[in-house]
Order: structure tokens, then C-alpha cells, then sequence
């Protein structure tokens, strides 16, 4: 006699409390045809609202199981890395940047909400809309509140124009939001805020610094590269509606 099959996805609780929907992500990053089944099976059979997917882009299985389950493509994921302390004029960059002031976020909050609107999340239309808007201003008040978190500015006191914020946690750190507002692009802004962010990271005796975008935005590869990180992995975000594929 044989056991239930394993699940293949695991829930988000985060995810799925904000949304107000059953949101998991899909366990691995390829897939062949019978887990494909076996996964549209369990999704339907535990009413699972949508499903994240993370594939390895050379993989031709993971592909057209992704394809024959009717998932959206949705961003394509770049991880990259850099090595600190790394050949940096760091005392000119940190000249530039500011820590945020108390005041300011609200006015960051609602930056980071306006600003990420290429993601995975603004490219699939089953999500809310507003409640994206409302993750990133969620996601910025936990950069600006939590220990492990810092914070860098651009602009002047009470009306910032770009923001960097980081992790860290023992010698690991992690780059978590990157934004310049559009009037303020094209003056090295981003790349100034990165390189401060690095530079404050290294006081505090991170060695390694990791960040994920997206491989569309070459302004943010431009970013990263030329402060010295280097690509890890690449792979492709699927979101997986059952209910929606089952009436495709």
C-alpha cells in the first residue's frame, strides 16, 4: 500500500494573508510531465488561488510542463553577487548619500509604491493591483524599521528623489529595494546609492552582498555590474492559476 504523494508546492503564508488569496510556490525549479499532473491535481484539489513557479530556463521539460499547465510567464530573475570590500572610491559615494529622516517615511513608503511597476506582480493582472502598490509600501517600512535593515536617500531633506535599501545578517548581506525617481534618472543616482549601500554593508563587516532584478531592465544590470556584481543564476517566474488554466 503506498502513502499519499508528497505535495509539490509549499504555502506562503505571507502571501496568501496579504492577498487575501491561497498562494504557494511551486517546490524546485523543474518540472516533468507527470508532476505537472500531479501538481494540477493537488492545486484544484486544495483550491490553491495561484502558485509561483521559479524555472531553470535551460530546461525544455520545466518549459513545456509550464506551457501544457497553462502558466503565465510573468519576469525573468537575475541573481547576482559581489564580493566586499571591492575597488571603490567608498568616502566620495557615501558623500552623496544620506540616511532617511524619520519624517520622510511616508514619502518613501509611497515612492517605493509608485516605482516598482515593471515586477512580476504588475505584469499579472489576477493580482490587485492596489494591493501591489501597498506591498511595496508595506515592504519599505519594514526596510526602515527593522534592526537588521538600512536605509539610504538621494535628494534633499523632505523630498527625496531615490532610495537604496539593504539587509544583513552576520557576513551576508542583501540588496532589498533600489528606486530613482524618472526625473531624477539619468545623473548616476542609482549607481551612487548602490555603491553607498555597499560601502555601509562593508563597515559592518558583510562580505558578500546578493541581490535579485530583472534580467528586462538593463538600467538595473547596468546598476549592479558596474559596482562589481557578477550573475549567479538566471531563471524564469511563472505564476500558475489553476482554476483560470482549467477554463483556458
Amino acid at each position: 500500500m503506498t502513502g499519499a504523494a508528497e505535495r509539490l508546492f509549499d504555502l506562503l503564508e505571507w502571501d496568501s494573508t496579504f492577498f487575501s488569496l491561497r498562494i504557494g510556490r511551486i517546490r524546485g525549479c523543474v518540472l516533468g510531465p507527470d508532476e505537472a499532473e500531479l501538481l494540477r491535481e493537488q492545486a484544484l484539489g486544495e483550491s490553491i488561488d495561484c502558485l509561483y513557479f521559479l524555472s531553470d530556463p535551460s530546461s525544455a521539460k520545466a518549459l513545456d510542463a509550464a506551457h501544457e499547465l497553462g502558466m503565465r510567464p510573468v519576469d525573468v530573475r537575475v541573481d547576482l553577487s559581489v564580493g566586499l570590500p571591492c575597488p571603490l572610491d567608498t568616502e566620495a559615494f557615501q558623500s552623496s548619500a544620506r540616511e532617511p529622516l524619520a519624517s520622510e517615511s511616508e514619502l518613501l513608503a509611497d515612492l517605493s509604491g509608485r516605482l516598482h511597476d515593471s515586477t512580476r506582480f504588475r505584469s499579472d493582472p489576477c493580482f490587485e493591483q492596489d494591493r501591489v502598490t501597498e506591498m511595496y509600501r508595506v515592504w519599505m517600512r519594514r526596510c526602515l524599521s527593522e534592526p537588521h535593515c538600512g536605509a539610504l536617500v538621494a535628494g534633499p531633506p523632505g523630498a527625496p528623489t531615490g532610495y537604496c535599501t539593504y539587509s544583513g545578517i552576520g557576513n551576508t548581506g542583501r540588496i532589498e529595494l533600489l528606486g530613482v525617481d524618472p526625473r531624477a534618472r539619468g545623473a548616476g543616482v542609482g549607481s551612487m546609492l548602490v555603491r553607498s549601500a555597499l560601502a555601509a554593508m562593508a563597515s559592518r563587516g558583510v562580505e558578500t552582498v546578493r541581490v535579485a532584478t530583472q534580467g528586462g531592465s538593463r538600467a538595473s544590470m547596468g546598476v549592479y555590474q558596474s559596482a562589481g556584481f557578477r550573475v549567479d543564476s538566471i531563471g524564469l517566474w511563472f505564476h500558475y492559476w489553476p482554476a483560470e488554466a482549467q477554463k483556458a
